[in-house]
């Protein structure tokens, strides 16, 4: 794992693009790229990085703002990530990965990770490594 950790670290500071960048994070941590709730939640990190009032209002703002760029709905962003976080968080078996990112609690049977939730805890990811 510290091998895979130290490479992800390495080529997120050398990207210049948040865009890249997220997508490294969410193939690191085993979010399906062949899913909707992929393009939501990389775009989600996007603006929260930009602007962290976008995570103090999820569903008026970050949900409406995402519906309006894919030509959607709040509900149908809010689900598709929902589904993108329950195939990351129970389906992978990137187990380490998600602790170091995530937490040691990450893991816990009764500990289900809300949208807001890891959606945040990308973004400050992110900034820490900057």
């Amino acid at each position: 794992m510290k091998d895979g950790l130290d490479r992800l670290e390495e080529k997120m500071r050398e990207e210049v693009s948040l865009s890249r960048k997220t997508g490294l994070l969410l193939k690191y941590i085993g979010v399906p790229q062949g899913i909707q709730g992929y393009d939501y939640i990389k775009e989600a990190v996007i603006l929260g990085l930009s602007d962290h009032g976008y995570l103090r209002n999820i569903v008026g703002g970050l949900y409406e703002e995402l519906a309006k760029k894919f030509d959607t709905t709040r509900s149908r962003v809010e689900r598709s990530i929902r589904h993108a976080v329950e195939c990351c968080m129970v389906g992978s078996n990137n187990n380490d990965e998600l602790v170091y990112v995530f937490g040691k609690n990450a893991l816990e049977p009764n500990n289900k990770m809300i949208n807001s939730t890891f959606i945040s805890s990308l973004v400050h990811f992110i900034e820490d490594l900057n």
